[in-house]
């Protein structure tokens, strides 16, 4: 496993990396990140301590993720920075996690086996009046 960092020149500008980030100075900075292949090869536990033992500094934010790397120039020296895409892909998955129980609650309800049941006899019914 010693060959699986990602080396620095294999970083582009606005690139998306799994790996360890650090929080400094009011920026999420880029630390370590892994190849895809090797992410879903390997277990989760012993991949994170492999990137803290090769980690330059102890990171304060100890949890894989996935970001987003932006180059950003202070004083003559490019920072890595990072934007964390695991916080919104979570988002996403608790709004259609609700959608999904709302549609399944709706399908096992009795009005949905009536609206079916009707639509088979060829029942229509208006929910509204036309004006």
């Amino acid at each position: 496993m010693d060959d699986i960092l990602i080396l620095e020149e294999d970083i582009l500008n606005n690139s998306y990396h799994i790996g360890l980030c650090n929080y400094y100075d009011n920026n999420l900075l880029f630390e370590l990140s892994l190849p895809k292949n090797i992410f879903y090869e390997n277990n989760h536990d012993q991949l994170l301590d492999h990137l803290l033992e090769y980690s330059t500094i102890k990171p304060n934010w100890e949890q894989i993720e996935l970001m987003k790397i932006y180059f950003k120039e202070v004083d003559g020296f490019i920072l890595y920075t990072c934007i964390l895409k695991t916080h919104y892909l979570r988002l996403i998955q608790r709004r259609w996690k609700r959608l999904l129980k709302e549609r399944k609650k709706f399908f096992n309800s009795t009005n949905f086996i009536k609206m079916l049941k009707d639509r088979e006899l060829g029942i229509l019914k208006l929910r509204s009046k036309i004006k």
